[in-house]
């Protein structure tokens, strides 16, 4: 499967730690990975993914299987790269924690069409993508 992240910057957190481990983990499994960000690739972790700066530059790839919003402000983003016909949603830390409260409900009902929402645990996640992979 070919799959692309989103993600708003590249800056040393947690959050982005596990997106590039679950980037990792996919790769090991075979999918190809495509990571866009806002900013330089980062060198505080190894990512042999493909990596495209989207703040200085289109991405010019090919149709994605899936394309996963790493982050709420990255969703309409995500959709407007037009790169893929599935699209989903993954949240470091979770919408229901107390700052993204507010948003949570209108996130939720604009994006609800166009979202398969994802676990934020690393093992649940490469199983749902595999799935995703055999349903198609």
């Amino acid at each position: 499967m070919r799959i692309t992240y989103v993600l708003p910057y590249p800056e040393l957190n947690g959050g982005n730690k596990v997106i590039f481990q679950h980037a990792r983990l996919l790769q090991e499994l075979g999918h190809e990975l495509t990571i866009l960000a806002e900013g330089g690739k980062p060198d505080w972790i190894r990512i042999d993914a493909a990596y495209v700066n989207i703040g200085l530059e289109a991405p010019r790839i090919p149709s994605q299987d899936l394309v996963i919003a790493t982050y709420w402000t990255t969703i309409e983003r995500s959709r407007q790269l037009a790169l893929g016909h599935k699209e989903g949603f993954l949240s470091i830390p979770p919408l229901r924690q107390v700052p993204f409260q507010p948003h949570e409900r209108p996130i939720r009902k604009k994006y609800r069409p166009f979202l398969i929402p994802l676990a934020d645990d690393a093992c649940l996640f490469v199983f749902e993508i595999n799935l995703i992979a055999v349903e198609g």
